[in-house]
Parts: structure tokens; C-alpha cells; sequence
């Protein structure tokens, strides 16, 4: 994953930005690729973190949250691409009672996931522990307008991680 974070902020940027123009499926694509970055900033940034002397973070929930919501995506987009009435009539009320709290759950889970990369992004930036309020609130902000916000978040994961690399091994 770390090559994602070592790629230039502009072509990370047409990664994101160029399938939002085509409609559908084509369009999925952005949203994947930016799952994929932070969860790149989560998981990569936690080795930055640690070796610039930071207390190791438990991101077992992270990844959990990770997979749930690749699978919950995966499986969305195969029933949308087979035109199956996953949510229909003919009194199949269980199948709303189940995608509605696996609905909310994904939720929970992307605001999990994003809360982690902001407070990571935010360490790597002051070199120092963070309070969310007040210093991972902006962070927050730019990873969830992906396109723009990338202009934002990424050169400082980029030069925390091309500044790590250079560094001597001890």
C-alpha cells in the first residue's frame, strides 16, 4: 500500500477525479481507488508513526471496518450489475429489515475509517499526539472531499513517507 502514498498528488488526483466523470459502474472505480488511499494512509501511516517514536494503535477494527465495507460495496454493485430486486415488493419486507442496519453499519464503519487516516494525517503533519477537535477536524474535512481534498492531505503523507525513506536504518 505504500506505493499509493509515494504516487504524485496530481496523478492521484486524476485517479479520483477522471471516473467521477462517466456515469455507473465506471464511476465506482473513484470511490474504490479512494478506499484504497485511506486505507493506504491508515495502515502505512501507522509504520510512519511508529518509527518517528509514536505509541502503536490498534487498527484491528480499521481493517475490520475495511473489509466489511469492500464487501458491502462489492456486494451492492454485483446485485446492481445483475438487476436483481434485492429491495422489492411482493411483501419481502426481511430483505429491508436486513439492509437497513447493514446500511447503517456501513456508516459507522467509513466515519471509523476516516476518523483513523485524519488523526494519523494529523500526527504526521505536527509530529505530535493530536486532539480531534481541534487538530484533525480540517483533515477530516479534505479526505471526505476526495477530489479537492486530496491537494490537502496527500503531500503530507507523501513527504512524511519519502522523508522516512531517506532516513539511515538504525
Amino acid at each position: 500500500m505504500k506505493f499509493v502514498l509515494q504516487l504524485k498528488t496530481w496523478m492521484l488526483f486524476l485517479i479520483f477525479f477522471v471516473p467521477l466523470l462517466f456515469h455507473n459502474n465506471i464511476a465506482l472505480i473513484s470511490f474504490i481507488a479512494w478506499l484504497i488511499w485511506v486505507y493506504a494512509i491508515a495502515n502505512s501511516g501507522q509504520r510512519l508513526l511508529l518509527q518517528t517514536g509514536f505509541n502503536k494503535a490498534n487498527l484491528t477494527w480499521v481493517k475490520f471496518n475495511y473489509m466489511f465495507l469492500l464487501a458491502y460495496f462489492a456486494t451492492g454493485t454485483t446485485i446492481r450489475i445483475m438487476g436483481w430486486d434485492f429491495v422489492g415488493g411482493n411483501g419481502e419486507y426481511w430483505k429491508l429489515a436486513l439492509t437497513i442496519p447493514v446500511s447503517l453499519y456501513s456508516f459507522v464503519a467509513i466515519m471509523q475509517v476516516l476518523y483513523t487516516a485524519s488523526i494519523i494525517t494529523a500526527k504526521l503533519e505536527l509530529n505530535r499526539e493530536v486532539r480531534f477537535w481541534n487538530d484533525a477536524i480540517g483533515h477530516l474535512l479534505r479526505i471526505v472531499v476526495y477530489p479537492l481534498g486530496v491537494w490537502g492531505v496527500h503531500p503530507i503523507v507523501r513527504r512524511a513517507a519519502t522523508s522516512l525513506d531517506a532516513r539511515p536504518a538504525a
